[in-house]
């Protein structure tokens, strides 16, 4: 199979890159990871973007950290990728959802969202 994940791994649930591939969190030096997360802020703040936004990051045969791509709306499907890194983070699909809504309804202003009134719009 081709090692990149093109529309099959995304759309195709009979696809072997729904069966035949796994994710694992990255295992980093307290350093590198700090500076992919300082990276994505300032990039996320150079690049105007607003309450969410998926940085992906890849390590090359030479061992160098770089910046794949900048997802400014990555998915919010339950079976995602944003989703699934949310998990390594310790974060449930709801409380993802959650943090997305909230972040926003401040961000225009709206009166803030109640918890339970928040979880009973989003599905468990």
């Amino acid at each position: 199979m081709p090692r990149i994940l093109g529309y099959e791994s995304k759309w195709e649930p009979d696809s072997p890159y729904w069966s035949e591939i796994s994710y694992r969190e990255a295992s980093l030096p307290d350093h590198e990871q700090a500076m992919l997360v300082d990276g994505a802020i300032r990039l996320f703040e150079r690049l105007s973007r607003r309450d969410y936004a998926r940085f992906d990051f890849r390590r090359g045969a030479d061992g160098v950290l770089r910046l794949l791509e900048v997802n400014p709306n990555p998915g919010w499907c339950w079976d995602g990728k944003m989703n699934l890194m949310a998990a390594f983070g310790g974060q449930r699909y709801d409380e993802l959802l959650e943090r997305i809504l909230i972040v926003a309804s401040e961000r225009y202003g709206f009166a803030p969202m109640r918890r339970d009134r928040c979880a009973a719009a989003i599905p468990a």
